[in-house]
């Protein structure tokens, strides 16, 4: 990450990919290959605290494929293939209250919301 100071490394544990910063600025998230992803860019969504470093499994057990995060950072809607959840597009709160929905069936290679923060998705 390009800082005023120089570049600071996020991570490196693992094959991380597909970084995407919160619109927050507070927030990275990134997918981090596992052993149950089946296709070579997949796996589970992280996040990380910029201030802090603290790093987190934002839905464990859940593989990705592609996925992107709400404008106010409480949702993610994600394409699944090959994972043993089911393929399709599937929508999640962050929080982990509820388990994440699948919307379709239909394999996909991205997903977006209509309007921020709402579960309407394309």
């Amino acid at each position: 990450m390009q800082e005023a100071g120089g570049e600071r490394q996020l991570t490196s544990e693992g094959f991380a990919m597909l970084p995407s910063m919160g619109l927050s600025g507070k927030r990275v998230f990134y997918l981090m290959r596992t052993g149950f992803a089946r296709a070579y860019a997949s796996g589970e969504l992280w996040s990380m605290n910029l201030a802090t470093g603290e790093k987190q499994r934002a839905l464990p057990g859940h593989v990705m494929a592609n996925y992107l995060i709400s404008a106010d950072e409480q949702r993610v809607v994600f394409t699944s293939s090959g994972s043993s959840n089911g393929d399709g597009v599937w929508i999640a709160d962050l929080d982990r209250r509820t388990p994440p929905r699948q919307l379709n069936t239909r394999r996909g290679f991205s997903c977006f919301f209509w309007r921020p923060g709402r579960d309407h998705v394309a």
